[in-house]
């Protein structure tokens, strides 16, 4: 499946980052514990920082972030230890000195692919379309923890998924995925249409319809990346029509998250 175009991907990083240092700002009290996660405001400004940074010094000929992909939460743990700075404040000030940076960074390599996390190498665009969604994603843990709106558009979302797209096949659960075939249609509305195919522990993604799937999914792409990433209950997406699955055996797409380890 053809990843996110560069510059879709490098305008959605800046606004991404730009909008998370702004929301940084409006705290007033970084100790308070977010929303679906075990940090809080202040650790969750520390671990984008950390990512950013991390970015950087990968694009640079350091180590990966995660050395491996069954040991996240470890990795991002080491992660935020070794970032010092806590006050939201200061570490929004730090990501407007390193995002600039690390954007440009990857620009200079454009249509280029460099090394992402377990020693996969992965296109630069693809990348960066990752890494502006992280931001987004816990640009929303913040703004739901305080009761704020943090809209993430459609088109965003698209580009997020379309640079997902390069790595998932990674994240299969090799356990949960053994002996396990199934064929998924999701498309995504103002976006692409894409065939997910489970055979017997890999998983295969491309862009267009597969002729016979087993299940077929219609998402509104950010409602279809929430829920990817834990954000939006299953149900709650079904129940509004923001995702709707029908097709030969729609039970089906209760497989899924069980099929993929979550990053």
């Amino acid at each position: 499946m053809d990843g996110p175009p560069i510059g879709d991907a490098l305008d959605m990083f800046q606004r991404a980052t730009t909008r998370f240092s702004r929301q940084l700002r409006t705290v007033s009290d970084g100790s308070q514990r977010v929303r679906h996660l075990d940090w809080t405001i202040s650790e969750t400004g520390a671990h984008v920082l950390g990512i950013l940074r991390g970015y950087r010094d990968l694009a640079g000929g350091g180590p990966p972030i995660w050395p491996d992909l069954e040991h996240g939460d470890d990795h991002n743990a080491a992660l935020l230890a070794a970032t010092p700075e806590r006050d939201p404040r200061r570490v929004a000030d730090a990501i407007d000195q390193v995002a600039p940076g690390l954007g440009a960074v990857w620009a200079a390599h454009a249509g280029e692919a460099l090394a992402w996390h377990a020693g996969l190498t992965v296109p630069v665009a693809s990348i960066t379309a990752m890494v502006a969604n992280d931001v987004l994603i816990h640009g929303w843990d913040l703004a739901t923890t305080v009761g704020q709106a943090w809209p993430i558009a459609g088109p965003d979302s698209v580009v997020a998924v379309r640079g997902l797209s390069a790595v998932l096949p990674a994240f299969v659960d090799p356990v949960h995925a053994a002996g396990v075939r199934i064929t998924y249609r999701i498309a995504l509305r103002g976006g692409p249409v894409m065939t997910w195919s489970f055979d017997d522990g890999t998983l295969t993604v491309v862009e267009g319809a597969a002729a016979r799937p087993d299940c077929r999914v219609s998402a509104a792409p950010t409602a279809w990346n929430l829920s990817g990433y834990g954000r939006l209950p299953a149900w709650k997406a079904a129940l509004t029509g923001q995702v709707v699955v029908y097709g030969r055996r729609p039970w089906l797409i209760s497989k899924v998250n069980s099929l993929l380890r979550r990053a």
